[in-house]
């Protein structure tokens, strides 16, 4: 490799790419709706104070107000934690809104509606619809999400989420309230590479080779948001990786957009077998739906693992005495090349075939082999939900319909 004339040290690039490997990989909790989320550009709500906007939906004829959680964001769907008082400023146009829906359907509205308001347009999603206004009148709902930095603690009145204090992608102990108890379905989180460096040597770097920190975070309606920046410990440096994601607890769900990086063409530097473990420990047992066996066989793409992807998406889960359900929403480029989540328990057997996988008692966790992936940037979703089955894919995208005036004309209409 040659940068303006000037040789670069072999070691030293063979070290820089190895940044390649880290996976931002955040345990995430999905209610049994997706989140609902918008972007609030070109709506008509620029302008509008964003502490103004206010969501309903029609219920039995009734207008019922709804939390909503508006975000600014930087334009290319990453998240801007603004300051305090960024609901008194005026909405523009890269914000997102996001909400649950309870509605079963298209309702038709009340003639009044149900605030005054200066701008009022519909929120169509997947099987449901919703309203928002630029009311007079504005409201700050409360938020469903406690948090305490020093014990390191996220909870709702359903989970309780306990972060690894050295490192906050590892988590210590996942909590689920079942009848009326606090019931332990995964503790002590780890993550293992194994990376076969062609014509160099194998490296190891477990889960002291990164050091991750929740740094800047919001409490809002739905939750809390927040952003994660990563270090690589490697050789007594300690290098600040340029890779930050963004995490949100909700009330019943968390869900991290997970990324990895590789500077070069993993599949020219790594060989086989070259791969990331992440793992947990749990007495319960898990099931799995389109999540194969680790085997000697997992290295090679099959493309009978295409056919259980949608057009853009595969779709994996794993889940847990109807406790807790592990959702991995893939692209299908992805897929192709191989980067699919194999189930590994910690066995001998499979450290054999993967060396990443490490041995341990109750231990049971992912495989991902990266050895083919091109250069880039390559994102995916990690959702984890209080649910057994999440068959959806999360989150859904609304559209705008109507604005409010045309709409009390047509449901005038159908009234009479």
């Amino acid at each position: 490799m040659f940068t303006g004339g000037r040789k670069i040290n072999p070691y030293a690039s063979k070290v820089n790419w190895i940044k390649a490997v880290i996976l931002i990989s955040y345990s995430s909790l999905c209610e049994a709706s997706c989140p609902l989320e918008i972007g609030l550009g070109g709506s008509g709500a620029e302008g509008y104070r964003r502490d103004s906007l206010r969501l309903f939906e029609v219920h039995q004829s009734n207008w019922q107000e709804i939390p909503q959680q508006i975000d600014p964001t930087d334009g290319a769907g990453g998240l801007v934690i603004a300051p305090k008082d960024y609901l008194k400023d005026p909405v523009k146009y890269p914000d997102r809104m996001q909400f649950f829906s309870v509605n079963p359907g298209p309702q038709i509205p009340p003639v009044a509606p149900p605030c005054r308001n200066k701008w009022g347009r519909e929120i169509v999603g997947n099987s449901s619809t919703a309203w928002v206004f630029a009311c007079e009148e504005a409201k700050v709902l409360q938020t469903p999400i406690d948090y305490d930095p020093v014990k390191g603690v996220i909870s709702s009145k359903y989970y309780r989420y306990s972060f690894n204090p050295e490192n906050h992608i590892l988590f210590q102990n996942i909590e689920i309230l079942q009848d009326n108890k606090w019931v332990s379905v995964a503790h002590d989180s780890n993550i293992n590479f194994h990376l076969n460096i062609k014509n160099f040597f194998n490296l190891n770097l477990g889960p002291s080779a990164i050091t991750s920190k929740l740094e800047d975070f919001r409490l809002g309606p739905l939750g809390l948001v927040g952003k994660v920046s990563f270090y690589l410990n490697l050789l007594f440096f300690k290098i600040k990786l340029s890779l930050i994601t963004d995490v949100y607890f909700y009330e019943k769900q968390v869900n991290v957009p997970m990324i990895m990086y590789a500077p070069r063409d993993l599949s020219k530097n790594l060989n086989q077998k070259s791969g990331i473990y992440y793992s947990w420990k749990s007495t319960h047992p898990f099931s799995r739906q389109n999540i194969s066996d680790l085997t000697q066989q997992s290295f090679n793409f099959n493309s009978r693992d295409q056919q259980k992807c949608g057009l853009d998406y595969c779709n994996y889960q794993v889940s847990t005495s109807n406790l807790l359900n592990m959702q991995l929403k893939i692209p299908v480029p992805l897929v192709q090349r191989n980067f699919i989540p194999f189930w590994a328990s910690a066995s001998a057997e499979n450290h054999k075939i993967a060396p990443a996988v490490e041995a341990g008692p109750d231990t049971q966790g992912l495989y991902f082999e990266v050895s083919s992936l091109p250069k880039g940037e390559h994102k995916w979703d990690f959702w984890m939900s209080l649910q057994s089955n999440q068959q959806e894919l999360c989150p859904h995208k609304g559209t705008w319909g109507r604005e409010w005036n045309r709409a009390t004309s047509q449901s005038k209409n159908q009234r009479q």
